[in-house]
């Protein structure tokens, strides 16, 4: 059974050599969503995502039939050609380096307002950053995929001031939407895209993106708000890069909402 799983995964990705890795690895390599709609709702995602991750590898031949791939099924529009990160030289690296390094306006924000919580992200940011170093080796295959990586920590600390911002009672709403609108601006600046939802869609398209902690649940007696979203508080996050494959993948991450789930009584 392992064996026919391989032999799917492979002819769906035509990978120049034969995947000789576990179905752990390969999720990780491959950022595939491998769900089995049978028993425990078997799932292997991308751990590199902060994704939860369950490994089986004796799966029984029961799950032949269930077997599914979720991956580009989750309607993002195809990114623009300058949002895919493809690093080939010293100049595609430099170009990305100096977005992630230009903190400027939050800098000149921090000139005019004294808020540690911000100046303490922003110096995370650095921190992230001063571990970084120019590759040796421009050809090495994971080289797209390790920095998407290294974006994506940043990314994730951005959203954290943009939730911060918005939770916060102590800030006006001119001083929230300066705030928002600088990270919004560098998070663009970097290629990162976003997977929009509404209140009242349906939490399965959301739960499909398999963003680890991205919900909480809020109780109703009315069975037709039962799995849709109530409120949310940070729209998904989406970063393509070219993978050692030579196909576009991404990374799905920072979404958080709550939904709706029936309770009797």
């Amino acid at each position: 059974m392992f064996q026919k799983i391989k032999d799917f995964l492979r002819l769906r990705r035509k990978p120049k050599r034969p995947p000789q890795e576990t179905l752990q690895k390969m999720a990780r390599r491959y950022n595939k969503n491998i769900s089995y709609d049978v028993q425990k709702n078997f799932s292997v995602v991308n751990e590199e995502n902060n994704f939860s991750a369950t490994v089986n590898e004796n799966i029984s031949d029961d799950v032949q039939e269930n077997f599914s791939v979720v991956h580009e099924e989750n309607n993002f529009s195809e990114p623009a050609n300058e949002n895919v990160i493809n690093v080939k030289n010293i100049y595609d690296w430099q170009k990305i380096f100096d977005k992630l390094n230009n903190l400027n306006g939050f800098e000149e924000f921090l000139n005019s307002n004294n808020f540690s919580w911000v100046k303490i992200r922003i110096d995370r940011v650095r921190q992230e950053l001063e571990k970084m170093q120019t590759p040796e080796n421009f050809d090495d295959e994971d080289l797209n995929f390790n920095l998407a990586k290294k974006i994506k920590s940043v990314a994730i600390i951005m959203l954290e001031i943009f939730s911060d911002c918005n939770k916060s009672t102590n800030l006006d709403e001119i001083t929230k939407q300066k705030l928002n609108n600088l990270v919004e601006n560098y998070l663009t600046a970097l290629g990162i895209e976003k997977k929009f939802f509404s209140a009242g869609d349906a939490f399965n398209d959301w739960a499909e993106l398999s963003m680890e902690r991205s919900f909480l649940t809020v109780s109703t007696n009315d069975r037709n708000l039962h799995n849709k979203i109530k409120d949310v508080e940070i729209q998904p996050h989406v970063i393509f890069y070219i993978s050692d494959v030579g196909e576009v993948d991404k990374f799905i991450f920072g979404g958080m909402c709550s939904v709706y789930k029936f309770k009797e009584g």
